[in-house]
């Protein structure tokens, strides 16, 4: 079984390097034209991290109440950014009501409107979970500071003022396996911090220039925003040996729902352990409260 999975992950990594090189020689000829973001990129002023995920409208629905819950319980007056893919019209309203409407929470969104009807469920996903980090840098950009890009389905349950107070001493960091075989194994993607200096925000730009140069062409593989995201990791690490890196396990990125966690951060089948669900509750029941003030 290993050998199975250790040999998908060297053809997937031969796959991204060929496409790599031969996309080198492609200007034209694009298949899909990525969208404009739609919505508010504030500018902000303050040294503060944005906390920044994205998701579809039916992710949003199940996981981002109670994500945009648990951010307004443990990072009160840090800013949240929201991106979401086709949202229907009752997720505008409902993030129109939330917008300006607690001050526990210095929220707004983005979206965009992609027609992605000819992929498969697996290529949407791909397309959703890639194309954050396209998102994620137009947002650092306008806002002109750093961020903190999280999965949606991810929750704060203690106080996160201390994580992101230190989290601005530093240039990159994420949950890293860098023990892991394979390059698109190496880090969990959606947990990613990066700063906003001369070292991390070029950095965040060639991520998301790698990331849109592959799906306008159309190509889109599996775990390729974890190769992207480790090769500019490497590139940026070589050229500043200084690099203020740290590995964001435990106890700020928790994937085990512990009393000691900051962050959950659900795996897989891990959204269905009764523990997380019961938080995941709790916090819905407060994204209620925010919008009813």
């Amino acid at each position: 079984m290993r050998l199975h999975k250790n040999l998908r992950k060297i053809a997937l990594q031969i796959r991204y390097r060929w496409l790599d090189w031969v996309l080198s020689f492609r200007t034209k000829n694009k298949l899909f034209t990525v969208p404009l973001i739609e919505g508010d990129i504030r500018p902000h002023g303050t040294s503060r991290p944005i906390l920044f995920a994205a998701c579809d409208s039916g992710y949003f629905r199940k996981y981002g109440h109670a994500f945009i819950g648990s951010m307004a319980t443990h990072a009160p007056g840090y800013p949240l950014r929201l991106h979401v893919y086709n949202p229907t019209e009752d997720d505008r309203v409902v993030l129109g009501n939330l917008t300006g409407r607690s001050d526990a929470l210095d929220f707004s969104w983005t979206c965009e409107n992609v027609d992605l009807s000819r992929l498969n469920q697996e290529l949407r996903g791909i397309y959703y979970y890639s194309m954050r980090f396209v998102r994620m840098a137009e947002h650092m950009k306008g806002a002109g500071t750093c961020c903190f890009c999280l999965d949606v389905d991810a929750l704060a349950v203690q106080d996160l003022a201390t994580t992101l107070e230190s989290l601005v001493q530093l240039d990159i960091a994420f949950f890293s396996r860098f023990e892991k075989f394979g390059g698109n194994t190496k880090l969990l993607a959606g947990t990613l911090f990066v700063n906003c200096n001369e070292r991390a925000t070029p950095f965040m730009e060639s991520v998301a220039s790698q990331i849109q140069r592959f799906i306008g062409h159309g190509k889109l593989l599996e775990k390729f925003d974890q190769q992207v995201i480790y090769d500019k990791f490497k590139e940026t690490s070589g050229a500043f040996p200084d690099l203020k890196f740290e590995h964001l396990g435990m106890p700020v990125i928790d994937t085990n729902f512990t009393d000691g966690g900051i962050i959950w951060y659900p795996k897989g089948q891990s959204k269905n352990v009764s523990r997380y669900m019961g938080m995941q509750e709790k916090y819905e029941l407060f994204f209620k409260e925010l919008i009813r003030d």
